[in-house]
């Protein structure tokens, strides 16, 4: 995660360097875009990452208690990704914005490396090592951020960008049941927080009109939920854009 992490931001940085080295080369760009506001509409889907996580000895959390020394990855299945924003058009290179946008995925699965007893409500379930236990569940967030963009516009006003932003994230997790071998436990049980959130945005819009652009975008995003058992959660966004002018 970390060397993933670290390559996004090294290609991010060399565009937003190369960027700010053709503002003046920019000039003649024939739709100009200084100085002006903008509102945008997203939706896509979101595909998050394998959580790690590892638990030794008793940890109980969202009406679950896993008992023993329990260890592997946590699988999500693609959910979807819709939000929008508010921005500025500092000039034709670079812009500023405030993002509020809405994720919900299913849980899917979870490996397990090593043996452990889930509990919930009295009742126990005993996992094997070296399987896959099936999870019910979902995880919905919703996240407020701001984002720093730089643009290249092109001849053809064909226009790539690259993006980075902060903000935080509220979250809800809710698990239904855990399963294994025929066997299911009942949870029923919800966890909500929120922290830190963070993104690396890459992206490419085209003008229709002087005041309607539109486009894709891909967004790596990373959340700080990251506790004694398990790391951050990571995900990755692929969105249809689409940005209006006024």
């Amino acid at each position: 995660m970390q060397n993933t992490i670290k390559n996004l931001v090294a290609i991010g940085s060399l565009v937003f360097l190369f960027c700010a080295d053709n503002v003046v080369a920019q000039q003649n760009t024939a739709i100009s875009d200084d100085g002006k506001f903008y509102g945008r509409l997203d939706g896509g889907v979101i595909v998050p990452n394998d959580t790690s996580y590892s638990i030794s000895g008793s940890v109980t959390n969202a009406n679950l208690t896993a008992t023993g020394t329990v260890s592997g990855e946590i699988k999500s299945k693609t959910g979807y990704a819709i939000g929008g924003a508010l921005g500025y058009q500092l000039n034709n290179n670079f812009a500023v914005e405030a993002q509020i946008s809405h994720v919900q995925f299913e849980l899917d699965s979870a490996s397990v490396d090593v043996a452990g007893t889930l509990t919930s409500g009295g009742s126990n379930l005993a996992v094997n090592v070296n399987t896959d236990i099936d999870l019910e569940g979902d995880v919905s967030a919703l996240t407020g951020m701001f984002n720093l963009f730089a643009r290249l516009p092109l001849a053809n006003n064909l226009t790539p960008y690259v993006g980075a932003g902060l903000g935080f994230v509220n979250w809800e997790i809710n698990i239904d049941s855990i399963s294994q071998g025929g066997t299911t436990l009942t949870v029923n049980g919800q966890d909500d927080d929120t922290d830190l959130a963070a993104n690396l945005i890459a992206g490419l819009e085209y003008p229709v009109t002087d005041q309607i652009w539109l486009g894709g975008r891909y967004t790596y995003s990373w959340t700080d939920t990251g506790t004694e058992i398990s790391e951050d959660v990571t995900a990755n966004i692929f969105q249809a854009s689409a940005k209006f002018r006024f």
